[in-house]
This record gives C-alpha cells, structure tokens and sequence, in this order.
C-alpha cells in the first residue's frame, strides 16, 4: 500500500530468496555504505535468479538504482563506486 502511495517517487516492492553466502555478501556491501552495490546485486542475473516484482513496477523496477532519483538529493551516493 505505502509503495503504492508513493508511485511518484518509484517506490516498489519485490520479492528474493537469497541464501546464506548470498545474505552474508549483502549485508557486507550494506554495512560499508554499498546502498547502489547492493541494489546492483540484486539486478545482477550471475547473483540472483529470480526477483519479483508486480507488473506495474516493472518500469521502476528497471531504473533502480538511480542515485538522481533519491529525493534527499544523492543521500546515498557512494564515492569511487563503478557505477557513474
């Protein structure tokens, strides 16, 4: 309902089955500030098989992440990532 609510700002809800090398690896990533690695990771077909999202996020499930979508203007923009 809350991501419902908040469609504007592409906000989602998904679904994963991660196991527990693939938890430990997220929560590594998570801990050190990862927020965009760990959204990558997720993305990533080589590490997750199967995500699920409904089908009327699909297009917000394909920009993520973004870091110029974040409304606190970059709050979790990581320095000397890969990813820019």
């Amino acid at each position: 309902m809350r991501a419902n609510a908040n469609r504007h700002r592409h906000a989602l809800v998904y679904q994963v089955e991660l196991d527990n090398e693939q938890i430990t690896m997220i929560e590594a990533v998570l801990a050190n500030g990862g927020y965009i690695k760990a959204c990558q990771m997720l993305h990533d077909p080589s590490f997750i098989e199967n995500v699920g999202v409904e089908k009327t996020m699909m297009d917000s499930w394909e920009m993520i992440p973004n870091p110029r979508l974040d409304p606190y203007s970059g709050r979790f923009h990581e320095e000397n990532d890969e990813e820019e």
